[in-house]
Parts: C-alpha cells; sequence; structure tokens
C-alpha cells in the first residue's frame, strides 16, 4: 500500500486528536482582517455537533447556547423562502446570525467571545461575538458544520511543526549545537 494520504499509526492519530482539542486549531479571520497587513487568526476548537464526547465536554450553558442556535437554524431552513424584499434578507441573516454567534462561543478559545456588553464586566479581556465580522461567524458555522466546506479545510495546528529554515538536532544528543554560558564562553 502506498504511504500517499495514508492514515499515519493509530497513536499517533490520536495524539493528533488530542492536541487538537487540547491546543485548538487556528482560523483565520480573513473579514475582521480587511485592511490589515495579515490575517489574523483565532485559536478554535472545532465544534462538532456529531461527536457526544465534544459536546459532552461543553458546560450546560453553553450547550443550551448552541442548541438554541441549532435550533433557530432549524427553523430558518423550514420557513426560509425566496426573500422578496432586501429587509427579508436581513431578517434571514439576522436569524442565522443567532446560529453562528452561538457556534463561536462555544468555539472560540482565543480571543475569548462573550454574547453581551454586560458579560465584558466579568471577562475585561474578551470581546464580544459581534466583534468579529459576520463573515468569519459564518464561515467558523460552516467549518464546524461541514468538514469538507473551504472554511474547515483552512483551519491550521495551533502548535505547527518546527519550520523548515531550523535545522534539526542530532536525534539522541542535546550538544549537537553550542551552549553559550553565562560569560559568553561556549560550553
Amino acid at each position: 500500500m502506498s504511504d500517499f494520504n495514508r492514515l499515519p499509526a493509530r497513536s499517533a492519530l490520536l495524539d493528533f486528536k488530542r492536541r487538537q482539542h487540547e491546543d485548538g486549531l487556528l482560523f483565520p479571520l480573513a473579514a475582521t482582517s480587511i485592511g490589515q497587513d495579515k490575517v489574523w487568526e483565532a485559536r478554535v476548537r472545532r465544534l462538532n455537533t456529531t461527536d457526544r464526547a465534544a459536546i459532552e465536554m461543553l458546560p450546560t450553558a453553553m450547550q443550551e447556547t448552541v442548541m438554541a442556535g441549532l435550533k433557530a437554524f432549524q427553523k430558518l431552513q423550514k420557513v426560509t423562502k425566496d426573500p422578496d424584499t432586501l429587509m427579508d434578507v436581513a431578517k434571514q441573516n439576522d436569524e442565522m446570525m443567532l446560529t453562528a454567534n452561538a457556534f463561536c462561543l462555544a468555539g472560540f478559545l482565543e480571543p475569548k467571545l462573550v454574547a453581551t456588553e454586560a458579560d465584558l464586566a466579568t471577562a475585561p479581556d474578551a470581546y464580544l461575538v459581534t466583534d468579529i465580522a459576520a463573515e468569519d461567524r459564518l464561515s467558523w458555522f460552516f467549518a464546524c458544520a461541514d468538514a469538507d466546506h473551504a472554511a474547515a479545510r483552512s483551519l491550521k495546528s495551533f502548535r505547527p511543526e518546527p519550520s523548515a529554515d531550523v535545522p534539526p538536532r542530532e536525534t539522541g544528543r542535546l550538544d549537537a549545537f553550542p551552549t553559550v554560558g553565562p560569560a559568553g564562553v561556549a560550553v
């Protein structure tokens, strides 16, 4: 069997999944970053509603928030019709944003997001969920809902492997590179 697209050893796969959960992933905030020299990224934990263990790890209040968002999304899917006016489009977008906001509140690890201005009193370093551009919040929802969505494919490991321009140390040798002592003398 060829190594092309082959799964790693089971232990490596489990370690990868554990690191994804513990460290999170990097999610590009393209719309929030418009006009900046670089794309800002959020550290996130992908919320998968088909994974019971992932849901159980959410605090009860967060589970309720996500469920309310999902109910709003299901309701929107049942009643969505072609909008007659631009205001109808805006109303449908508002309903869709309830779901996107719930997924952002549950999935963003850094920056921490809160739902209301009042919540900022207890989390002064947090951001309001609406500080993140609407397009990015929707993109995050789609990244959670569909692993094949472009937003999901744009996720990167939070702790990537060492850069290619950093030479690796020789295996098993901690002294592969000279260490400079306090007097500036190589030891």
